[in-house]
């Protein structure tokens, strides 16, 4: 019996265990903006967040019964309720710290909210009646724009943007038009007024600037335009709340230049947002949605004694459950007997810190397909060491690099003073190793000293002038096959 689970506490485990060289448990992508976002908050005084305001209001909606409330707030003859009692009941919710500091004014929020859900109508003032349905709907729609579908808008208006810049040049053409004659009547009462004086040159025409909600209503279908007034609707949504687009009233202006456009390709391209903290926190990674985390957990392993030898036929299966998770992980207290099932697995350092009772296994995907080969490193994979070694300090990497780079270039018939070799796993470079040849009065110094003779049979290697012993310089290996580790060195 095997029980299973993908709900993992990975901010628990980050702040007992040193689980930086396996990504935090984190998928490789979420990982790397973590540790920019990381570096970007040390580096500087100034907020930084992966979030957008849209982001924030989301979790800070999520975080209200919207139905409840509006079920709480009394009610007209005709059922609907005023904008100023929503107002107040929207005043009186509370947020932790970090959504409260970034939303500020959560109750005017909602009520832009629910103008764009509806733009061409007026805004809500404080006398005005709204149907609690609406409201509902208008959060419901709000809440439906993930990343996903905020890329998919973004590509629909992208895709057909010949059509919504046609759009747009006819409606500056026609405020222009109707601009040039206001001008032109302002210029002759002018000139009236001050004796017949020509004020034609004085009079600079400014850019025409088109009112957003004029363009969003020659975009729709009402006007044969080629989006819906639904599909409008989560656009403004999109632009005004995960950009910098501001569409906060029916006073807004479709940005000049190619700035609308601009917002459009960002947005189609954007990033999930991560609700990610300050790197020295101990709640850094505890917002990290489910499906950024890259790790399930073995709840239970209950297996007979007379076939605990094949308690790994247990983990392929296992992880065919999770084919998007990457890692496996087992924890049990330091008195527990080690099982079979642990021979497999790699046991994480524990932070200096710890005060977590249990020790951490843990086990890629990767690492039951089997190990590691070993061979000597050729010219092609000088491109693979550096990301290997890039976590040493520069005098480390530099030696590794002279010594790599002086037995690629050496004569094959000269001797061989140093052996590099790397290991590979599916065509990946995942460990270095580097190896000296000690001279022969060194070898004969470290006989006197040490027992070596009781491990290496000496007369088998009389010919050879290291008389077969060779002292480890270097020794890098990925993480993932650490438990292969004396298979690598036999190798």
């Amino acid at each position: 019996l095997m029980c299973l689970t993908s709900d993992v506490d990975i901010n628990v485990l980050a702040q007992c265990f040193q689980l930086d060289p396996f990504d935090n448990l984190l998928k490789p992508h979420y990982m790397q903006r973590v540790r920019e976002h990381a570096a970007a908050v040390l580096e500087s005084t100034d907020h930084q967040s992966l979030c957008a305001m849209g982001d924030y209001m989301q979790v800070a909606l999520g975080s209200i019964d919207i139905d409840g409330l509006l079920e709480a707030i009394q009610r007209h003859e005709d059922g609907n309720i005023s904008a100023v009692q929503l107002h107040q009941a929207l005043q009186l919710q509370e947020f932790t710290d970090e959504i409260g500091v970034s939303i500020q004014s959560f109750e005017k929020n909602v009520m832009i909210l629910i103008w764009q859900a509806n733009f061409l109508e007026p805004y809500l003032e404080g006398g005005s009646m709204i149907e609690p349905r609406r409201v509902s709907d208008c959060i419901q729609t709000f809440m439906s724009l993930d990343v996903v579908a905020r890329r998919e808008i973004a590509q629909k208006v992208l895709e057909k943007w010949e059509v919504v810049s046609e759009i747009f040049s006819l409606a500056q053409e026609a405020i222009g038009s109707s601009e040039e004659i206001a001008d032109e009547e302002a210029a002759a009462v002018s000139a009236d007024e001050l004796g017949g004086e020509d004020l034609s040159e004085a009079l600079v025409p400014e850019a025409n600037l088109v009112e957003m909600v004029m363009f969003l209503k020659a975009l729709s279908t009402e006007e044969d335009g080629p989006f819906s007034q639904e599909f409008l609707a989560r656009l403004v949504m999109a632009l005004h709340w995960w950009t910098d687009t501001d569409i906060a009233s029916p006073l807004a202006v479709v940005p000049p230049g190619p700035g609308f456009k601009d917002a459009l390709e960002r947005m189609a391209n954007s990033e999930e947002g991560l609700f990610v903290g300050h790197p020295n926190s101990p709640a850094w990674l505890a917002h990290m949605p489910e499906h950024a985390k890259d790790v399930f957990c073995v709840n239970m392993c209950c297996l007979d004694q007379a076939f605990q030898a094949q308690a790994l036929d247990f983990l392929l299966p296992a992880f065919s459950l999770y084919p998007s998770k990457d890692y496996c992980i087992v924890t049990q207290p330091h008195t527990a007997p080690n099982t079979p099932l642990l021979n497999a697995f790699t046991i994480v350092s524990p932070q200096p810190q710890n005060t977590f009772s249990h020790v951490l296994y843990l086990i890629h995907r990767a690492s039951l397909l089997g190990s590691p080969k070993v061979r000597y490193m050729l010219e092609a994979d000088a491109d693979s060491i550096p990301a290997l070694i890039e976590n040493f300090d520069q005098v480390t990497q530099v030696d590794i690099g002279m010594r790599c780079k002086s037995f690629l270039t050496q004569e094959a018939e000269s001797p061989v003073p140093e052996h590099v070799f790397v290991a590979e796993f599916d065509d990946q470079v995942v460990g270095l190793v580097v190896m000296e040849m000690p001279a022969p009065d060194v070898v004969d110094t470290l006989r006197c000293c040490y027992h070596l003779d009781d491990y290496l049979l000496v007369e088998h290697h009389d010919a050879q002038q290291n008389q077969g012993q060779g002292r480890l310089l270097h020794w890098v290996l990925n993480p993932l096959f650490a438990k292969y580790t004396r298979r690598l060195h036999q190798s």
